[in-house]
C-alpha cells in the first residue's frame, strides 16, 4: 500500500488530498468524505485495511478542516461543500472507471452527499455509503446558543462557538479518544452561518430522499448522540435499494470504535455484492 498526498486548488481554497493505492489491482475505488471537526487521516486505518482487500481509497479535507485552508468551522454556504465534493469526484470520474467509483461519507460529510446527489451535480451509481449520516441533529445545543447562532448568522456569519459535540460521545475506544484529544488538525468549532445552514439543509434533503435511486448501505449506531439515528432510520425508508447494519455498541464515529473491522468488512461486502 501507497500513500500519496498533494494540494489542488478549488475556487480560492487550498484543498488537502491524499490516496492510499492498494498494492495490487484495484476492485474498486472508494471516495472517503469526513464530517466536521474532523480530517481525512482519521480514516487512514481504514483506508489501510480496504486496501489490502483491493479497493484505492481517496479522500480530502473539507474547506476549514484539516490541512486545507479556510477558517475553521465555517463556509460562506454550505453549496461550497456540495460543490468542492462535486469537484473532486468529477475529477475521479474523469480518470477511473465509473463503476468502480464509491462514496463513503460520515456525519456532515453524508449530508454533503445527499445534497450533491439531489442537486445532480454527482450521480455515484454503483453506490453509496453512510455512517451515521447527518439527517437530523441530535446533539443537545443549550437554547441561549441557538438563539445567538440565530441572530449572529445575518449579521456576524464567521463568528464560531464550540460545537457541542465531547470526544467521549464519538468512540468507546480509549486510544482514539486519546488521539483525539491531542490532534491538532480536529477542531470544536462551529460558525453561527454553518449551523443555520445546515438545519435548513437537513430539512431540504430529508423531504427528497424518495429520488436517491443509488445501491445505499447505511451504518447505524441507535445509541448515536450526535446525529439522530431513528430519524435516519426513518429516513432509510425513502431510499430504494437501501442495505442497514446497526452498531449497537458504537459511538458517533463506527469506523474509529471497537466494531471498525465489521464496519470495514461490511464495507467491503456491500462493494463486492453490488459491483
Amino acid at each position: 500500500m501507497k500513500n500519496t498526498e498533494t494540494y489542488i486548488n478549488f475556487k480560492k481554497y487550498d484543498i488537502f488530498t491524499q490516496t492510499w493505492h492498494a498494492d495490487n489491482s484495484s476492485k474498486a475505488q472508494l471516495l472517503i468524505i469526513h464530517g466536521l471537526g474532523e480530517h481525512s487521516s482519521c480514516y487512514s486505518h481504514m483506508a489501510e485495511y480496504l486496501c489490502s482487500q483491493g479497493v484505492t481509497c481517496h479522500s480530502f479535507d473539507l474547506i476549514g478542516h484539516g490541512q486545507s485552508s479556510g477558517q475553521r468551522g465555517y463556509v460562506p454556504s454550505f453549496q461550497i461543500f456540495v460543490d468542492q465534493v462535486a469537484f473532486i469526484y468529477n475529477q475521479l470520474q474523469s480518470k477511473f472507471d465509473a463503476e468502480k467509483l464509491y462514496i463513503f461519507s460520515h456525519s456532515m460529510g453524508g449530508l454533503i452527499v445527499l445534497k450533491a446527489l439531489l442537486d445532480h451535480i454527482i450521480d455515484a451509481k454503483p453506490g453509496l455509503i453512510f455512517s451515521n449520516p447527518l439527517v437530523n441533529i441530535k446533539v443537545e445545543v443549550p437554547s441561549w446558543k441557538l438563539n445567538l447562532a440565530q441572530g449572529l448568522a445575518q449579521f456576524l456569519p464567521r463568528f464560531t462557538l464550540g460545537n457541542e459535540i465531547d470526544n467521549n460521545d464519538l468512540t468507546k475506544d480509549q486510544v482514539v479518544i486519546e488521539n483525539y484529544n491531542s490532534d491538532p488538525l480536529r477542531h470544536k468549532k462551529i460558525s453561527s452561518k454553518l449551523f443555520t445552514e445546515l438545519q435548513d439543509t437537513t430539512n431540504i434533503v430529508s423531504h427528497q430522499l424518495h429520488a436517491v435511486l443509488n445501491p445505499s448501505l447505511f451504518l447505524i449506531s441507535p445509541s448515536d448522540k450526535v446525529c439522530d439515528a431513528d430519524a435516519t432510520q426513518t429516513l432509510t425508508k425513502e431510499f430504494k435499494d437501501v442495505r442497514l447494519e446497526l452498531f449497537p455498541q458504537s459511538g458517533h464515529e463506527i469506523v474509529n470504535d471497537l466494531s471498525k473491522f465489521k464496519a470495514f468488512d461490511d464495507v467491503i461486502a456491500f462493494i463486492k455484492e453490488s459491483h
